[in-house]
């Protein structure tokens, strides 16, 4: 397919077909688990025809084999999942489309700044050329503003901080087969591109590879941080997400650091990437049922619902298991590829003689956001399925039998992704995944967790209030960003009014000029008839025509109304937008 002078072009090899047939998996369980769970909603039409269109433009995104191609399937994804986002039409859920819809808008934007500057270096989108393309301006400021631009894009539907800021926001107010879907694989288009910029065009450069190791782990301890401070089901959910991504994002970062030749760094990501799709698939399921039965999330309000509904239990425990790294499980293998990935690196730092201090301390972070994960989520486990709810009246309801909590279609469906998991840890079942140097880092987070939840007891913590978005983004934005390209508006439409003034006074000294000619020819063929023309007469004058014509007099009335309008804000961010246009087609053809 051609597009705008490029050609579009896809692929099935390697992680391409992977999450594909992940993507289509996924959207099978949602859609089956989606009957019975929007069955009292309004607008279900609109919510299966966006929810398709979804899966349409994510395998798209997957299946791409070129940069271009992603772009275009990964914002048509972008503004068919904020349909889902925004589904309940709440003041809740509209201000949570708000923030996807900028978020994903505004690094959708940037990445396309970054494709147009590597394309403009490199002459390729090509993924599968990039490696070759790349590797003769390695440590170029121009490949690294193209690869920083991108990032943001990719991170920002990632959740990758500090762009993570719509996924506590959009999961909660979604519907639960969504944010299954939100959580589970949409954050993995994101992941995608970040493995194409990491391990394709920047492999083995270190100062990138330590910015990407810093941003993970940031990421995966706040995240964890976060959901165990959250009040809400599906709130510590998408937390959870959060920093999952983070750890994730430390795999990308070992593969670029060792130049893809750590086969624990690359196994581990795509293992963990895999394992949280299915992980998250599971457990928004499971709170999509807990919402459908009491149209409630707070945890204080669903607390003991589930102390009757051992299948439900068995979902759950399934998925916080995995989720935690505990031996015997999916999530087990995946997180000690991915640590001792980051212990293979650090011994033969140690070798070497170089410092490891830094990596020291990225190992205990990755172990410390592991034991919080057990932490926040043995937490949701105890709420939902062991202890009792404060109010006795509410518990004896909640024990109440007499409906069944879910059909027998969503049982089934719910079970799949639980049976997928147990299969990837049994295939997984061999000796040397379970010696004392791989047992050891698991133990130790599940230490640490334990070790929290004995201190915790169970009480509820208080949520942390601070917003990144209301307290720093919006009143950068608003505050600060606006104002600024306000006046530098204000200053390129008083330049354009200047330079407006000197072509209106270069074109009246040029009509002047030709109307001087013209007089002159006009008086040396009418000499005679001038001579009888006495001085007190008024002479006649072709300025007096052209001044006079209908012409001239509608120019001068577009001049007026240029002139006003090069006052105005909107004619200076006209201005600016018709000046990118014209460095975007320079790019482009050149």
């Amino acid at each position: 397919m051609n597009l705008c002078g490029f050609t579009m072009s896809f692929t099935t090899a390697g992680i391409h077909g992977l999450y594909a047939v992940m993507a289509c998996f996924m959207w099978f369980v949602s859609l089956a688990f989606s009957l019975e769970y929007m069955h009292h909603y309004k607008h279900k039409s609109m919510y299966y025809v966006f929810l398709l269109a979804t899966f349409g433009a994510t395998a798209g995104v997957f299946l791409s084999a070129d940069l271009l191609t992603t772009f275009v399937f990964f914002e048509v994804m972008s503004f068919t999942s904020y349909v889902l986002v925004i589904h309940d039409e709440s003041k809740g859920a509209m201000r949570a489309g708000e923030t996807y819809l900028a978020v994903a808008v505004i690094g959708g934007m940037v990445m396309l700044m970054g494709l147009f500057l590597l394309y403009d270096l490199t002459g390729t989108l090509k993924i599968a050329e990039l490696p070759d393309a790349c590797a003769p301006y390695a440590g170029s400021g121009r490949l690294y503003a193209a690869a920083i631009c991108m990032l943001v894009g990719f991170g920002a539907k990632a959740g990758l901080f500090p762009l993570h800021i719509w996924l506590p926001k959009a999961h909660p107010v979604a519907p639960a087969p969504a944010s299954a879907l939100l959580s589970g694989i949409l954050t993995k288009a994101g992941i995608y591109g970040m493995l194409i910029i990491c391990c394709s065009m920047l492999a083995g450069d270190e100062h990138w590879a330590a910015a990407i190791l810093a941003l993970g782990a940031v990421t995966m301890f706040l995240g964890a941080f976060l959901a165990l401070l959250s009040g809400n089901l599906k709130k510590t959910l998408a937390c959870s997400s959060v920093s999952q991504i983070g750890f994730i994002t430390t795999g990308i970062g070992i593969a670029c650091l060792t130049n893809n030749l750590s086969e624990m760094a690359s196994k581990g990501t795509v293992l963990h990437m895999v394992n949280h799709s299915l992980i998250k698939l599971l457990l928004f399921s499971c709170a999509g049922v807990v919402y459908m039965n009491l149209h409630k999330l707070a945890l204080s309000d669903v607390r003991g619902w589930g102390r009757n509904k051992p299948l439900l239990g068995l979902y759950f425990a399934i998925g916080a298991l995995t989720i935690s790294g505990v031996p015997g499980t999916s999530g087990y293998i995946s997180k000690t590829l991915l640590h001792e990935s980051i212990v293979e690196v650090i011994e033969e730092l140690e070798h070497a003689g170089e410092s490891i201090f830094l990596l020291k301390g990225l190992e205990w972070v990755f172990l410390i956001s592991g034991g919080l994960t057990f932490a926040y989520m043995s937490r949701l486990f105890f709420c939902l399925f062991i202890r009792k709810n404060r109010a006795e009246e509410v518990q004896k309801r909640y024990n109440n039998k007499m409906h069944p909590y879910m059909n027998v279609l969503s049982a089934c469906v719910i079970a799949l992704p639980a049976i997928a998991m147990l299969c990837i840890g049994a295939v997984y079942w061999q000796h040397h995944y379970y010696t004392w140097t791989n047992l050891k880092g698991s133990l130790t987070s599940l230490a640490i967790g334990g070790l929290l939840c004995l201190l915790l007891k169970g009480r509820d913590l208080k949520e942390l209030k601070f917003d990144l978005e209301d307290r720093v983004y919006r009143p950068l934005l608003l505050g600060v960003c606006v104002p600024l390209l306000g006046g530098v508006a204000k200053m390129l439409s008083a330049a354009g009014d200047v330079a407006a003034g000197l072509c209106v006074a270069l074109m009246r000294t040029i009509a002047q000029a030709l109307a001087g000619v013209i007089e002159g020819i006009m008086i040396r063929l009418n000499k005679g008839l001038l001579r009888q023309i006495q001085p007190h007469e008024e002479r006649f004058s072709p300025m007096d025509w052209l001044r006079g014509h209908p012409i001239a007099q509608r120019w001068q009335e577009i001049r007026m109304d240029v002139l006003d309008s090069a006052n105005s804000l909107s004619f200076g961010l006209l201005m600016a937008i018709l000046g990118l246009c014209v460095f975007l087609i320079y790019l482009v053809r050149n």
